[in-house]
């Protein structure tokens, strides 16, 4: 039984709700019942979420309900959670079709209030009773799969008013029986249950004799059901519930206490921040999780070394070091943890404990006996600096794998590994020149962040004068991957690099050497996994430096948003005055440029003359200057010298123009010498315009009578059928009105570009209307629904990001997606019309109507490719 209390480690004193911890084993934030829900999981359930497992401790329903607040609070719980009854795995209400839910109609019987179990069983199996039954007279009149029978018995413990609540415990407990007369026979035993007044309006339990005894309890004990003999309950039943049957305090089913802890606590915030010579607050909140009241003593000794003092506000009982407080009968307090650093704190992450002891005020003495501890991490570091934004458990040790997850599959770098390779907690290191500090902590029994993943945080940098250089240690996952980081200086201006690093596996070893022109810092020949075992695949950390003007401070670096796929995840920066080595790009002139154009490289180190030398400049997957590396089109140097590079923005080449740079986007040029040095890579804006169709880089139609394999919307050879859209009234050029907002279908014939695939795009916006509220897309997802962030550019220079999401084209509409056409099937480019049913849609996002939209920048999600998720827009519009 000591292990079945183990559930109260996962209970949120916050909400109420049993919830996944993360690797710092701090709660999820925001609601408890919206986070991470793909498909038909939420994160850290199965085929389930928060709202429907938060049941599943049967033996012990009682401190689960004192958790919630009591009673009322969650009989209030109960009422929301069964509003549908049938719903989905993924919604915060109840679903009859999975056995994660199936105990949970008995709950009000343990919250004093059995005839709402009453009332809510017979709606869930008795069509005559409710308009939303579950269980029909039909061919397939039961929910969900009958694994081993379970939805079929569950039906048949309903009808006879009972159900094993707690397996293994010895009682039952009890609804109302949906016939007048039922006989169960045992070996040696004979149980006869009577519904008096029984049918199909009569749920309620007006009064229960068990073998003739009055009882007021809606459980029975086992051992009347099946010992020697023969027992009768002889239920009364009615049309109007009786609220007093079965709701005394001393009525409820038991609950198995032993071993839990009474009181329960935790931090009210996953981790806290404070800069050396400050302090902060923490609140730490506490539950009673009895119906009785109980004293909650709290202690705090901040970790040797740390530099923090903690201390309770307010003041202290006399005699004890901490603070206590009285809880009354499933309480709730809050009280406040101060943490100050020293002026000389160390910087970095450290774990601090408060101990949680309990006493029952009369029960048997004043001591308080310890039941709970709470976990903080802190981090000593000055706001908005880089260790004030770690967010992410890369390093695990090798005896607790399971702390973390660097890659969002459980994989972590080993603490051991990387200690082989040199890195230890605290250790100073110089990478081409650049001082970093090992920041990585790991600690028993929590993790705590070590890196940052990269999301267009902007981090304060504390420049010398005459800094040179500034570099990162990370590495990527689902890599290789890069971004645009921006640097900033005390000035005003800004200057813009791609911020790239390799797949932390080197693409599970694939990979010939370091991409971006990165350093190998680290190689380790194995990495930790969440399930226990390490896994010999080799792992490393890289280093990749951008330049910064010498002439002016620099004060900050945003980093690259997040890509579609994979993240970048950054674990130190660090800056120098020495200056970087071989070709480095300093700037580009113009940095806006279409193609044709003539744009003028500067920097040092490219040589004299181009020789071997090469210009690798690449925009939206296609690549120019480097054949191995790219497409053969020509791209031409213009001149070439030591500190000057001109080149020609190259104009469209290839099968149908298809090697073009992409209008909104941002290309990378890199200068890479003849012995194989690749230098920084610049970001040179491509000009955008106001035509949608300059950005269709997609061919999603095809003609179901001429199929050549001309389209291929999702990387898989899969398209929409020219004829099924055209039934729908998708024509080219056709007009297309979904919630209130008229679209123009995309003016070109099948087998040719006819939609964007969303890789961060700026469009401009020609003719705006005045007060427009909201911007509408049409499209879809492929390979999975998609979700990111379109950023709108206003007239006055703000801008303001609202999520778009698409479900996938196979799907059907749901999170606010509405469907504008539904096709019975698709092309494939090897047999034609092709199974199953697709939709496009249509979605939209809030404007300000009190400004002018300039532009708007696409989400980031990625280009099509086999299996991979992208995101298609065929027309957008804007209106009220």
């Amino acid at each position: 039984m000591q292990r079945a209390q183990n559930w109260e480690n996962l209970f949120d004193p916050a909400n109420g709700y049993i919830l996944p911890k993360n690797a710092t084993g701090a709660f999820p934030t925001g609601s408890a019942l919206s986070q991470e829900l793909t498909g038909t999981n939420q994160n850290g359930f199965q085929e389930g979420d928060a709202s429907q497992y938060n049941w599943l401790v049967p033996q012990n329903l009682g401190a689960l309900i004192a958790g919630m607040g009591g009673n009322q609070a969650a009989i209030s719980r109960l009422n929301s959670f069964f509003t549908y009854v049938n719903l989905s795995e993924s919604s915060p209400y109840y679903y009859a079709g999975n056995e994660t839910d199936l105990e949970a109609p008995w709950a009000y019987d343990y919250a004093g209030a059995p005839y709402l179990t009453q009332q809510l069983v017979r709606r869930i199996i008795d069509p005559a009773y409710s308009t939303d039954a579950v269980y029909t007279n039909t061919p397939g009149g039961e929910p969900g799969n009958d694994d081993l029978g379970a939805m079929s018995s569950w039906e048949a413990w309903a009808m006879l008013g009972m159900y094993p609540e707690a397996p293994g415990a010895p009682y039952v407990v009890l609804g109302s029986p949906l016939f007048p007369y039922v006989q169960l026979h045992f070996d040696g035993h004979t149980t006869t249950i009577i519904g008096n007044n029984a049918s199909d309006s009569n749920p309620y339990v007006q009064s229960l004799t068990i073998n003739g005894s009055p009882t007021q309890q809606p459980w029975a004990p086992v051992s009347d059901l099946i010992g020697p003999g023969q027992t009768v309950l002889d239920f009364t039943l009615g049309s109007t519930p009786d609220t007093q049957w079965g709701a005394g305090p001393m009525s409820a089913p038991p609950s198995f206490s032993a071993g839990e802890a009474p009181v329960v606590a935790d931090a009210g915030v996953p981790a806290a921040q404070v800069a050396p010579g400050s302090a902060t607050t923490v609140p730490i909140i506490i539950q009673n999780m009895t119906n009785m009241p109980q004293r909650a003593e709290l202690t705090a000794t901040a970790t040797t070394g740390s530099g923090l003092a903690l201390s309770f506000e307010g003041p202290a009982p006399m005699g004890f070091n901490g603070t206590s407080t009285m809880l009354p009968p499933d309480g709730r307090q809050t009280v406040q943890l101060s943490i100050a650093a020293a002026q000389g704190a160390p910087q970095g992450y450290s774990v601090q404990s408060v101990s949680v002891s309990a006493a029952r005020p009369g029960g048997g003495g004043n001591s308080a006996v310890p039941v709970h501890a709470v976990t903080v991490p802190v981090a000593v570091a000055p706001s908005g600096s880089l260790i004030d934004y770690f967010d992410n458990a890369g390093v695990t040790n090798d005896n607790n794998p399971e702390m973390g997850d660097f890659d969002g599959g459980g994989f972590t770098y080993s603490s051991q590994a990387l200690a082989s390779a040199g890195l230890v907690p605290g250790r100073a290191l110089s990478v081409n020149g650049v001082p970093f500090t090992w920041q990585s902590q790991v600690t028993s029994p929590v993790n705590v962040p070590d890196n940052v993943v990269s999301d267009g945080q902007t981090v304060s940098v504390d420049a010398p004068a005459g800094t040179a250089q500034i570099g990162f240690l990370g590495a990527a996952t689902n890599g290789p991957l890069e971004g645009v980081a921006t640097l900033k200086y005390s000035d005003g201006t800004s200057s813009d690099f791609m911020l790239g690093f390799s797949d932390w596996t080197l693409n599970g070893g694939s990979a010939s050497g370091p991409s971006y022109g990165n350093t190998l810092v680290a190689s380790t020949s194995y990495r930790n996994s969440s399930s226990d075992m390490p896994q010999t695949v080799g792992t490393d950390l890289f280093e990749a430096s951008l330049p910064v003007d010498t002439s002016k401070t620099l004060v900050s670096v945003t980093l690259p948003p997040a890509p579609g796929t994979g993240a970048i995840h950054i674990f130190a920066i660090g800056t120098s005055t020495t200056a970087m080595t071989g070709p480095v790009i300093t700037g580009l002139s113009p940095n806006t440029a279409s193609a044709g154009q003539e744009v003028t490289i500067t920097g040092t180190g490219f040589g004299a003359s181009q020789g071997n030398s090469y210009v690798q400049f690449q925009d939206n997957g296609n690549s120019w200057g480097c054949g191995p590396c790219g497409n053969v089109a020509t791209f031409a140097v213009d001149s070439w010298s030591n500190t000057a590079i001109t080149f020609t923005v190259p104009t469209p080449s290839g099968p149908n123009g298809e090697w073009a740079v992409s209008p909104g986007t941002q290309a990378s040029v890199m200068v890479v010498s003849g012995t194989g040095n690749a230098s920084d890579s610049a970001v040179l804006q491509i000009t955008p315009t106001a035509n949608p169709a300059d950005y269709y880089d997609n061919s999603g139609i095809s003609n179901d009578n001429s199929l050549t394999g001309c389209a291929n919307l999702d990387g898989d050879g899969y398209s929409y059928s020219e004829q099924a859209l055209a039934a729908n009234g998708l024509s080219p050029g056709a007009a297309v009105t979904s919630n209130g907002l008229t679209y123009t279908w995309p003016n070109e014939p099948a087998c040719t570009n006819d939609n964007i695939v969303a890789t961060g795009q700026t469009m401009l916006i020609a003719n705006p209307p005045a007060g427009a509220t909201t911007l509408g897309f049409l499209g879809v997802s492929t390979n999975g629904g998609s979700s990111g962030q379109v950023v709108v550019h206003y007239t006055d220079g703000t801008s303001s990001s609202e999520t778009l999401s698409f479900n996938d084209w196979a799907a059907g509409p749901g999170g606010g997606d509405t469907a504008v056409a539904t096709m019975p099937y698709r092309n494939w480019l090897y047999s034609g019309p092709y199974g199953p049913t697709v939709y496009l849609y249509s979605t939209t996002v809030p404007l300000d109507p009190t400004k002018t939209v300039a532009s708007i920048t696409f989400p980031d999600i990625g280009p099509i490719g086999n299996g991979a998720t992208s995101m298609h827009i065929f027309a957008i519009a804007l209106g009220s």
